[in-house]
């Protein structure tokens, strides 16, 4: 059976949708930290600065919590107005269990994401 309001269809996929999506808002406690510490710079005025995030969330709508978390590291190349981030993220999927009909998270099955971007600014 098919929802047309999310085009979730468990036959097809997962509760997370396509791509890289996962429930990252609702009803219930978030908890979320996230860390970072800006090296020196090299004598050519780049810097790195390696970072973190955490998220433990805990939905009414989900039987088990959604745990994310994220490394990834910034290059700075000219202080603050050129920029590198490569960024690792682990998700959870989520599927509806047949046997009690409840949305459950597949423990075994976590997706990851790369993601590479450039920034600047004028």
């Amino acid at each position: 059976m098919a929802n047309n309001t999310n085009k979730y269809n468990p036959d097809l996929a997962s509760f997370n949708g396509s791509g890289n999506q996962f429930p990252m808002i609702g009803t219930g406690n978030i908890y979320y930290i996230q860390g970072g510490y800006l090296l020196s710079k090299f004598k050519n005025g780049t810097q790195f600065q390696p970072y973190g995030q955490f998220m433990y969330a805990n939905y009414e709508a989900l039987k088990d919590p959604v745990i994310l978390w994220d490394l990834g590291i910034n290059y700075f190349i000219k202080g603050y107005n050129a920029k590198f981030s490569l960024d690792y993220q682990s998700r959870p999927v989520f599927n509806i269990s047949s046997s009690d009909n409840q949305i459950h998270n597949i423990t075994t099955a976590r997706k990851g994401c790369v993601i590479l971007q450039y920034q600047i600014a004028f």
